[in-house]
């Protein structure tokens, strides 16, 4: 399959269920990792960059799917040319508000831990 029509199938997907957006994202991964030459198609790709910029941005995106375009980002990232590139999307801004969230979420879960078991030790 070529680049181009994987690139192509990947961003369908991506507007598509939860599942749906895993399965594009993971095949634009593998293409990343498998196809060196694929990044330039990648960044280039100004319909696509947007989208995953878009997902990667949003609030209740999983972070399987989070992390998984974090590695897309990271892989251009490590290329010099396209740093101007991923610095246009606003990735570096995205990530660090991804970030947060996580410690939000993950500070959250534990004093909920913990209050639910201190609900239990207390007598009522």
């Amino acid at each position: 399959m070529k680049i181009d029509d994987v690139i192509d199938e990947s961003l369908e997907l991506i507007y598509g269920s939860v599942e749906e957006k895993k399965t594009g994202v993971n095949k634009l991964l593998s293409l990343v990792k498998s196809h060196p030459t694929a990044l330039e198609h990648l960044i280039q790709n100004h319909r696509l960059m947007s989208a995953l910029t878009r997902l990667y941005g949003e609030d209740d995106v999983h972070a399987e799917l989070s992390f998984a375009i974090a590695k897309i980002f990271l892989v251009l990232a490590s290329i010099e040319d396209f740093q101007d590139m991923i610095s246009s999307y606003r990735v570096g801004a995205l990530t660090i508000g991804l970030l947060e969230l996580e410690i939000k979420r993950a500070c959250h879960r534990g004093n909920s831990s913990a209050s639910s078991s201190l609900d239990m030790a207390v007598p009522p």
